[in-house]
């Protein structure tokens, strides 16, 4: 049986606050691409599903980065330009690599 996967999980400094974007299992969000803590917490944190396409995926982490640094923007703002921007990306062919 292979060694349990080590939980991925970045961390990042954005107006003095640490975050942790931490990739988690389709299961422990059912339903949900990702979520966003609210900005004014302690130690906020950002989830991410990690199953999604690397689309999807880097979509979503700006999508919630955007939540997370900007909390003054509408969902609709969030969304659109969370989605121009990985698109462009990703048609500069922007690919995640797997650090296994």
């Amino acid at each position: 049986m292979p060694p349990a996967k080590k939980e991925e999980k970045v961390k990042f400094k954005f107006n003095g606050k640490n975050w942790t974007i931490r990739f988690v299992k389709s299961k422990d969000m059912p339903g949900s691409f990702g979520e966003c803590d609210d900005h004014r917490y302690k130690k906020p944190e950002i989830w991410i599903n990690r199953n999604l396409s690397e689309k999807d995926k880097l979509d979503t982490i700006i999508h919630e980065m955007l939540h997370a640094t900007h909390p003054e923007l509408s969902e609709e703002s969030v969304s659109e330009t969370a989605s121009a921007i990985a698109k462009i990306l990703f048609r500069l062919n922007l690919r995640f690599i797997s650090k296994d």
